[in-house]
């Protein structure tokens, strides 16, 4: 998890449905024992950075990363690398990806090293389809659907299951282009690949290891050295069986659960980034910097310091949010009859922080910040994106108005 600061502050987390239950918990201080177990499981599955060690006294905030993330261990084993004795190390990387996107499906066991070791067994059907099996108490159970924009979680042992609506796969699983590397490199020191029947190779400047069956020209064996300082040192993949027969069921609600549905992870709106912005203007009358939406830089994070005073208590600083937001709650998204519960204020507050982040991502990927030294209020451009429709461009009045063309920076 991103080791961010929260400002929402219970004392009793309710975790059922896991996956809800597990976003909000991480924002909790402090969190109950076994809340701290399953989450740092279910931050595996959130799509976050690699898991940290989370302590006690540190409150958490939520990643920025995007929900599509929680492919990349499936989409990697299915898209990494082949060989071939007559082709360059390079060609036959090429070769081989492109062998492994004619299968339909796989299954293989994952292994997270680090801190927290965990296992799970994945079941892959493309193009849009991952189910994750968690081994371990409670046997968590992991489906993302890209094609029904779900991300579907339960407990063996629970009657509920979480349905998190998520952003539709514009295309599928196959992130090939993100894998194509040229640091393809044939290792063939007998010392180093132990594994008999195979050729072993090095991919992303050694960070990553392949073994490759000699027969099948497919992955046998795959391990992806993590960045220091994260929870996990390495990601195995191991106990590969290609195009193996997967029931659809697998990736399906299971039947005689009650399922709760949430839109946590689901893709910001333009309603959102304007309920954001407006609590950044209610508490701050300062010009925007240069670095407020930079995703490098946590925006949400920001938003959160503005909104909660760390010293002082909750009924502080539920009177001061009060005092700022009460002839905003409409526009924050706040109910006159949630306006008077601090926890709920609070709640929706953290909420949009998180989602300020995603913002900030869908900001860099697909447009810019020009907004440095506009003032709240001021009818200048502040960032701008695209969507399906063209250039959409927020202004510092908190307006969203079309362009043909992005906007010169100011």
């Amino acid at each position: 998890m991103n080791n961010k600061e929260s400002t929402y502050t219970v004392q009793n987390d309710d975790l059922d449905p896991q996956l809800e239950a597990a976003v909000w918990a991480v924002l909790s201080e402090p969190l109950p024992a076994d809340a701290i177990k399953r989450v740092k499981s279910q931050a595996l599955i959130l799509g976050n950075e690699q898991l940290r060690a989370i302590p006690l006294t540190q409150p958490i905030a939520f990643t920025k990363r995007r929900w599509f993330q929680l492919v990349s261990l499936a989409a990697c084993v299915l898209l990494v690398v082949g060989v071939s004795t007559m082709l360059s190390p390079r060609d036959a990387f090429a070769q081989v990806v492109d062998n492994i996107r004619k299968l339909a499906t796989a299954k293989f066991t994952i292994e997270f090293l680090g801190t927290n070791n965990l296992v799970a067994t994945a079941s892959v059907k493309t193009p849009d389809r991952m189910r994750l099996d968690f081994q371990a108490p409670g046997q968590t159970v992991n489906i993302t659907n890209g094609k029904s924009g779900e991300l579907i979680s339960f407990d063996a042992n629970s009657d509920q299951v979480s349905v998190n609506e998520i952003p539709k796969a514009d295309s599928n699983l196959d992130i090939s282009q993100m894998l194509q590397t040229r640091e393809v490199h044939a290792v063939l020191s007998m010392d180093e690949n132990t594994i008999a029947g195979t050729q072993l190779y090095e991919i992303f400047n050694g960070q990553g290891r392949v073994w490759v069956d000699s027969r099948t020209q497919l992955p046998k064996r795959i391990e992806m050295t993590q960045p220091t300082g994260s929870g996990i040192t390495k990601l195995v993949y191991r106990d590969f069986e290609w195009d193996v027969l997967l029931d659809d069921s697998l990736f399906l609600i299971p039947l005689g659960k009650r399922v709760v549905r949430s839109s946590l992870l689901a893709r910001p709106t333009e309603a959102e980034l304007i309920a954001a912005f407006s609590i950044r203007q209610a508490f701050s009358q300062e010009p925007f910097e240069a670095s407020f939406l930079d995703e490098s830089n946590e925006p949400g994070l920001k938003l959160g310091r503005l909104a909660f005073d760390l010293s002082k208590d909750r009924a502080a600083n539920f009177q001061i949010q009060v005092g700022k937001l009460q002839s905003n709650w409409e526009v924050v998204g706040i109910s006159q009859a949630a306006a008077i519960d601090p926890s709920l204020v609070q709640k929706r507050i953290d909420y949009l922080c998180m989602k300020l982040d995603q913002w900030a991502g869908n900001v860099a990927r697909t447009g810019g910040w020009v907004g440095t030294g506009v003032l709240p209020g001021e009818s200048k451009v502040l960032c701008w994106w695209k969507d399906t429709n063209g250039i959409r461009i927020l202004r510092g009045d908190l307006t969203i108005i079309d362009a043909d063309q992005p906007p010169n920076n100011q």
